[in-house]
């Protein structure tokens, strides 16, 4: 049918393909999850862990599936299933989940699990199947062992489609755009491995086939019809995926709404929500002149502001610049004299700052995410507070609990108010339509109708008259005593534990009083099928499960790393994901040199290992502190870290591969599916686990452990000597 040599070529173009659109459809889908499941990052763990688990899955039958059938014909119609079916599995997940759940619904544990399971398992399924025969064609071809070779080729792939999408692509295309490019492209791997010569007439149908579902696909405003689903009785003005997240502005009787990840963020016209987020902090004050105010609406937060005649500077920042643009474009905002809008994260912007303010206002959601956690740490804090005059205000606040809290918000409350109690003297919490938490080096009062009476502001809600000093103060001293004890530990950069309970509050909104036992459940199942995947896992393959697990687990951990630095992980997930290939590739396809496949040789490689992921919070905690003329130095050393240890796990399955002594197709198969299977058991555990409960030094202390147990048992278990005669000898 084919050359030998044309064969192999066209080998690695579907091996490349394969990496290509795998990549695509994964970062699309992480976005999407995202989106419904505003910004939380554990859905990240679970779309990496499921993703690799059910590949595995494919890889491991792929030795049945494949037998006693035309492997060039089933190989070219799994291609056409994998470029028909992401294209079906995004569209279904936003009809399914709005004819499921109406808008403000809280979508559980259970049912992210749902989704991932339920969307990811067709495509990643067929993707391991077309791994694992495709290696074993490549190395049929070439009559030597080329699995690491295929493995790398996958791997330029994802490096490709990772660092495309993330400079690129996101900026350009829309979701079904990107979907329709990830379609084309593995069509075109479809028709180079079919079996059979096209008459011209047939070839011409099929050309012109592809292309006329492909141009519908990207010219149809799919993305906006699927958008409206989940805003119904809304208007959409805009909707963008940003660096940041996903921007959604609609309109509803006259109020616009802005939406970051399907989560409101301000609306216009509230000024309920703005009189309080600025009075509570500015009545604290004086005479306070300089304020800075992180996001919640530009056009309400001005107004109120400069209701004081004592205020000569606004400093107002937002993260996303193209949410100003958004607001700049369908609200109509005050012009002030002093008033400034930046585009800049407050974590660097006050810590390379001159400026002293008399007020800090952040006007963040709850910490269910690390990007949002990175204003809730004592971190965060203690340069807040260095930022402030002696006698300077620090406000930010959390949802209300005026009508019941839950023990996971009572945890949130009182972490937070803690963790403040560490960076200021004292600290009040005003109970609102939030419960504000205000701090300062100086006193605090609770006289907010006293001092309301003494401004003379014009309120429409935060009045004199609707008011009561007294009832405020009783609210506050019993939100006092519910969260005053046990003392909490401190909620920092390292160990975020508010993201651990704020993560446990909404398991139980989704899933009610049992939320601790489903998730411990949902754990115990998922990394009982990762077990089984790996079961055929012995001293010689264990040290690629133990890397694969440190090493997907690294890749989390500074993905978390940069969230907490820098904010933007919905754009740089992908450059993340493209830098770990890289390392993979380099480290799968590297030839071995004499000598090099020895036990002692593999251990070197495995101790490395160790050494680079207990680096990691070490590169944190001083990236923490450094300066943003030094945020692309930092950058650098990140990319560069998760580079190399994504290059040592390569280099592990290129040794075990090379090493193997089995047949091509069980070496690609079942070493895949252990490599996979440890990658999967890592990310989940770290996401849902480690990271939250044990904070960033433990876990790469625990993950270093493991690789060192994995040289533990080749060294107990295993022969010494070249892999190959220890298992002839067995």
């Amino acid at each position: 049918m084919f050359s030998e040599n044309k064969l192999s070529r066209i080998i690695i173009a579907a091996l490349f393909i394969l990496g290509f659109t795998s990549i695509l459809v994964q970062l699309v889908l992480i976005r999407e999850m995202l989106n419904l499941f505003q910004g939380n990052e554990l859905i990240i763990g679970f779309i990496f862990c499921l993703w690799m688990l059910l590949t595995a899955a494919g890889a491991g039958c792929a030795l049945r599936i494949f037998r006693n059938v035309n492997k060039y014909q089933l190989i070219s119609r799994l291609f056409a299933l994998e470029a028909i079916v992401p294209v079906i599995v995004v569209g279904l997940l936003s009809v399914v989940d709005s004819l499921l759940f109406p808008p403000g619904t809280t979508r559980g544990l259970i049912i992210a699990l749902v989704y991932c399971l339920v969307f990811l398992l067709p495509g990643c399924f067929v993707s391991g199947l077309l791994f694992a025969r495709l290696a074993s064609l490549l190395s049929e071809s070439r009559n030597t062992n080329c699995v690491s070779l295929a493995y790398g080729w996958e791997s330029v792939g994802s490096m490709l489609a990772g660092i495309l999408f993330s400079l690129l692509l996101a900026f350009l295309l829309r979701t079904f755009q990107v979907l329709s490019l990830a379609f084309l492209c593995n069509l075109v791997a479809a028709c180079l491995l079919h079996p059979e010569k096209l008459n011209k007439f047939k070839k011409v149908i099929v050309s012109v086939s592809c292309i006329v579902v492909t141009a519908l696909l990207f010219l149809m405003p799919a993305d906006i019809r699927m958008k409206s689903l989940h805003y119904k009785n809304e208007q959409i003005l805009y909707t963008r995926d940003t660096p940041f997240q996903h921007v959604t502005v609609t309109e509803s009787n006259g109020q616009v709404n802005y939406y970051g990840n399907n989560m409101l963020l301000f609306s216009s016209n509230n000024p309920n929500h703005a009189e309080e987020a600025v009075h509570y902090a500015l009545l604290q004050h004086q005479a306070p002149e300089k304020v800075l105010i992180v996001s919640g609406g530009i056009a309400d937060m001005s107004a109120q502001v400069f209701k004081y005649n004592s205020v000569e500077t606004l400093h107002y920042l937002e993260i996303d610049p193209w949410l100003v643009k958004a607001e700049k474009e369908f609200t109509n905002i005050p012009e002030f004299p002093g008033m400034e809008i930046f585009h800049k994260d407050v974590r660097q912007w006050i810590r390379n700052s001159t400026n002293w303010y008399d007020v800090i206002i952040i006007n963040s959601p709850d910490p269910s995410n690390a990007q949002i956690n990175r204003y809730y740490t004592l971190d965060f804090f203690k340069q807040a507070q260095k930022a402030l005059t002696p006698h300077g205000i620090f406000s930010i606040s959390l949802n209300s609990t005026a009508n019941y809290m839950s023990t996971e918000a009572r945890e949130v409350n009182r972490i937070v108010f803690q963790t403040l109690q560490e960076a200021f003297a004292c600290v009040e919490i005003i109970p609102g339509g939030r419960n504000y938490f205000v701090a300062s080096d100086a006193s605090l009062g609770l006289n907010i109708a006293d001092r309301l009476q003494k401004a003379t502001l014009e309120n429409d809600y935060v009045t004199p008259y609707s008011i009561d000093d007294e009832l405020l103060l009783f609210k506050n001293r019993q939100l006092l005593t519910e969260i005053s004890e046990p003392v909490a530990l401190a909620n920092t950069d390292l160990t975020p534990v508010a993201y651990l309970h704020q993560i446990r509050y909404w398991i139980y909104m989704g899933e009610g009083s049992k939320s601790t036992e489903i998730l411990w459940v949902s754990l115990i199942i998922i990394s009982s099928l990762v077990l089984f995947a790996a079961r055929k896992t012995n001293p010689y393959s264990a040290g690629v499960f133990t890397t694969g697990f440190a090493g997907t687990s690294s890749e989390f951990l500074v993905l978390m790393v940069y969230q907490s630095l820098f904010g933007n992980i919905y754009q740089m997930t992908g450059l993340i994901i493209a830098l770990y290939m890289l390392g993979l590739t380099f480290g799968a396809i590297i030839r071995s040199k004499p000598g090099s496949n020895t036990k002692r040789y593999y251990a070197r490689v495995q101790v490395v290992i160790i050494v680079l992921v207990a680096f990691i919070p070490v590169v944190f905690k001083m990236a923490a502190s450094s300066t943003e003329a030094l945020s692309w130095a930092v950058q650098g050393t990140l990319f560069t870290l998760i580079t190399a240890i994504a290059f040592m796990a390569g280099l592990a399955f290129n040794k075990a591969t090379v090493l193997a002594g089995s047949s091509f197709i069980t070496t690609a198969s079942n070493l895949y599916a252990i490599d996979l299977a440890g990658a999967a058991l890592g990310i989940l555990l770290t996401s849902t686990l480690l990271l939250p409960l044990l904070g960033m030094w433990a876990t790469c202390i625990l993950l270093s452990v493991l690789v060192l147990a994995g040289l533990l048992i080749l060294h107990l278990f295993g022969k010494s000597g070249n892999f190959v005669q220890s298992m002839q000898d067995e």
